[in-house]
């Protein structure tokens, strides 16, 4: 399969009074760590289809951010070269765990 460029927007819910009160960075979910699982997910994973991309990503961070009490998560993947007429096509997933 060939890389293609893909957009992504993400969005996760949780309880923040922990990060708040302590003023800690490792009581957060960091966009940086989102972007670097969704580009490891990406390159490393030969996906034929964008929704198992979205699945795999939202189990990812399920099972990574549970403890800091992750309530959902929502990707939007955009694929901006699958069909010319287009501008973009996209898949969107949202997932609550609680």
């Amino acid at each position: 399969m060939n890389k293609q460029d893909l957009l992504l927007d993400i969005h996760v819910t949780y309880d923040i009074t922990a990060a708040y009160l302590k003023d800690a960075i490792d009581e957060t979910i960091s966009y940086v760590d989102l972007a670097k699982l969704a580009t490891h997910l990406a390159t490393k994973h030969n996906y034929m289809l964008l929704e198992r991309f979205a699945v795999d990503f939202l189990n990812h961070v399920e099972e990574k951010y549970s403890k800091l009490g992750v309530q959902s998560a929502y990707i939007k993947i955009k694929k901006t070269q699958a069909v010319s007429s287009t501008k973009y096509v996209f898949v969107e997933l949202e997932r609550k765990f609680v």
